[in-house]
């Protein structure tokens, strides 16, 4: 009866470790990066998704290149952290990974969402198994200055790399 209840455990407890996107994340596993980013502060008449976001949305790629994808994976573990359930229906950038074992994590994110300046975010491995991120601006500001040096770019617009604090006065 204790080997049951042992395995039984086992078993859950791997299951649980699949089932939720890692963290932190090892940027030498990163086999490929795109991270797509809209200008700060303008306004659409309705919600982006994902697919408008990926048509409008300046996108940077990273493949092979093991500092920038070390730098990226230094980004999300410094700046992300949990968040309470929840993601405002406000996407206006997405970090894409795909990982050395096949995995891929897509990392959801807002705009500036409050006066203090709040990123919410989502990460998740396409498999529903994803949770609620936090960070400050500083996320948006890391990454643009990330994307700056990437030279694989498309639909660029410098308005996607200007670093504004939104709203303004905040």
């Amino acid at each position: 009866m204790r080997l049951v209840a042992t395995l039984l455990l086992l078993c859950l407890e791997s299951s649980m470790v699949q089932a939720s996107p890692r963290a932190p994340l090892d940027g030498e596993q990163i086999v490929s990066a795109t991270v797509v980013l809209y200008p700060s502060g303008v306004f659409t008449r309705a919600p982006l998704t994902e697919a408008l976001l990926a048509l409008q949305g300046c996108t940077f790629m990273a493949a092979g290149d093991a500092a920038k994808l070390t730098a990226l994976a230094g980004i999300l573990n410094r700046r992300l952290v949990a968040g309470a359930d929840g993601f405002p229906n406000h996407l206006r950038n997405l970090v894409y990974l795909q990982l050395r074992d096949g995995a891929r994590l897509r990392y959801t994110l807002t705009d500036e969402y409050d006066a203090q300046g709040r990123v919410y975010g989502w990460v998740d491995s396409y498999a529903g198994d994803g949770r609620p991120l936090v960070a400050g601006r500083e996320l948006l500001f890391d990454l643009r200055d990330w994307a700056a040096g990437v030279t694989d770019r498309k639909n660029f617009s410098e308005e996607c790399l200007d670093k504004r604090v939104w709203p303004p006065g905040s």
